[in-house]
């Protein structure tokens, strides 16, 4: 089996492979398979997919929403702290039991 020429992902093979997901329908219609990688190599051109493997475009795929989720999951966090300073609670007095 040849070893892949590629050892690094670039900037512009990360720019390529978003253009290509967007195409495809976003992250949520790119799901990390093998087909779904196949698609978007072959909507990314010639000269810009050297080097690229299926397999190299799944695992950037898993990290793109893996990203995403942690991203949305940060935002949801922040929206909530927002939504508590917004609100006053009410403190309980508290009560001394006897011993």
């Amino acid at each position: 089996m040849e070893r892949n020429k590629l050892s690094t992902w670039t900037l512009e093979h990360h720019k390529r492979v978003v253009d290509a997901v967007a195409k495809v329908g976003g992250l949520d219609m790119a799901s990390p398979m093998e087909k779904t990688a196949v698609r978007v190599l072959r909507l990314m051109e010639e000269e810009r997919r050297q080097g690229l493997t299926v397999r190299m475009v799944t695992k950037h795929l898993i990290g793109l929403r893996f990203l995403q989720k942690r991203t949305q999951e940060a935002i949801d966090k922040a929206a909530g702290n927002k939504a508590r300073q917004g609100c006053s609670v009410k403190r309980s007095k508290r009560v001394k039991l006897g011993r």
